[in-house]
């Protein structure tokens, strides 16, 4: 389970989380800015795009408590989308999703894409 965007792997609870979800190691995600800007998307491309998952990360915050600063570790949650169905969303809305990526991208990224759709219509 990694983040598409950063080639990172998600940790501890979050992938609990991300399996929980049905879907099976190896899919990859990514939060809605990431996507945006991963993507170059200007408009609404992803109007209608469904997240998938609320994952937590922990941040350390500061504040100021009778005039000390005094920093707390905080859980914040945050949205992400599964990387085919963010696909499938940028094709219905007419937008070309590997636009700008290059060559070697668009081709991994199009047969993956091709691929689930061929085993969805045998289901």
């Amino acid at each position: 389970m990694i983040n598409f965007t950063t080639q990172k792997e998600y940790q501890g609870s979050n992938i609990d989380e991300l399996l929980a979800t049905g879907y099976p190691m190896g899919t990859q995600f990514c939060t809605f800015r990431q996507a945006v800007s991963y993507y170059n998307l200007k408009n609404k491309e992803l109007e209608g795009a469904k997240s998938c998952a609320t994952l937590r990360k922990l941040v350390t915050k500061e504040e100021i408590k009778d005039g000390k600063k005094i920093k707390k570790q905080v859980m914040v949650p945050f949205n992400v989308f599964e990387k085919n169905h963010l696909i499938e969303t940028m094709l219905k809305n007419g937008h070309a999703p590997f636009e700008g990526t290059d060559e070697q991208e668009y081709n991994a990224d199009m047969e993956a894409y091709q691929m689930k759709q061929q085993l969805q219509e045998r289901v």
